[in-house]
């Protein structure tokens, strides 16, 4: 993580201030909401230092070929690390044919080509396991059914509980598990049985869209409350096996403090938004906002704040550049 904030900070030496960039460094090392995940080795930790990676390349005023070979290549380590990075190639495509002016398909060549080549390791690794071509893992197909689907059918059968509604779908995906003679011992009948699972979550938001367009708009709102103090509760708690830290009196009583502290992260992001036309170059203003609205996007229904951090890099960005004008402003 501390590597990938130097090659950024190089990156951006070349046309921002020594001032900004100092506040940027000191942000991105400190802000408790994205640092507190290195002292827990999950996902979000080296996910995080991946983007910030990427960001160094694409923050690259002039990229000569091999710059776009890199960028397939960490995009591609992206989404080997997490598959919310699934789609995030679109985004980046849409940026290239918007901003590149000198040989534009060359370059938006190089880029997906690269990304597929280090892809397909991973489809002929689960080929030569398996026998079975796919690249998404097996765990994205059940996402919509932990943190979705029961809440959805909750709503709208006004049933007694989450755990109510989870059993009842969890009995009817087994009941075909039944009826097909699946062994999920076997890699292809489990990956039938997750794909089931996956249909049958989408089914249930088609049918209900207004209760599930609801839901989403909540989950995504309560993911963007920062919690900087989610991994020392997770592993006072939690992680011990103890009560769980969300829903908990704790959890309960240091919302007003994540409030306050969220609330105040958002509105130096937004004045920094505002100003950064001032010191940052447009295209980068625009991949910037665009790469949060993606993650929030594709991660935010589900409703924690784990997820969200995928996000704040971007955020982050806006941020600094928020402290570098009160700075400023301080000053005159």
């Amino acid at each position: 993580y501390c590597l990938a904030i130097f090659f950024l900070i190089k990156t951006l030496s070349f046309y921002l201030d020594k001032k900004l960039l100092i506040i940027l460094t000191v942000v991105l090392s400190f802000e408790p909401s994205i640092n507190q995940w290195h002292s827990s080795f999950f996902s979000a930790s080296i996910f995080t230092s991946i983007q910030i990676f990427l960001l160094s390349f694409l923050f690259k005023i002039k990229k000569n070929y091999f710059d776009y070979f890199i960028i397939g290549f960490i995009l591609a380590l992206l989404f080997a690390q997490r598959s919310a990075a699934m789609f995030y190639i679109f985004i980046l495509v849409f940026i290239f044919v918007i901003f590149i002016k000198k040989n534009k398909i060359k370059k938006i060549f190089i880029f997906p080509l690269s990304y597929l080549l280090f892809l397909s390791f991973i489809v002929y690794h689960n080929y030569n396991r398996s026998g079975l071509f796919y690249v998404t893992p097996l765990d994205q197909r059940t996402a919509l059914f932990h943190y979705f689907e029961p809440n959805i059918l909750h709503k709208a059968n006004n049933s007694k509980s989450l755990l109510f509604e989870k059993e009842r779908i969890f009995k009817k995906i087994n009941n075909w598990k039944e009826s097909k003679k699946l062994n999920l011992n076997n890699e292809r009948d489990l990956l039938a049985y997750y794909n089931e699972m996956k249909k049958n979550s989408i089914i249930s938001i088609l049918n209900h869209p207004i209760i599930s367009f609801k839901l989403a708009i909540k989950k995504t709102l309560h993911s963007g409350l920062l919690d900087p103090v989610y991994i020392f509760f997770f592993h006072k708690t939690e992680y011990k096996g103890n009560n769980s830290y969300y829903g908990s009196e704790t959890h309960r009583k240091i919302i007003k403090y994540r409030l306050f502290y969220s609330i105040l992260v958002y509105l130096i992001s937004i004045y920094g938004f505002y100003y950064s036309f001032k010191y940052i170059k447009n295209k980068f203003i625009f991949f910037s906002s665009l790469s949060y609205l993606y993650f929030l996007g594709i991660l935010g229904w589900m409703g924690w704040s784990r997820y969200y951090t995928a996000c704040i890099p971007f955020l982050l960005i806006f941020f600094s550049v928020g402290v570098y004008q009160l700075y400023l402003s301080y000053k005159k």
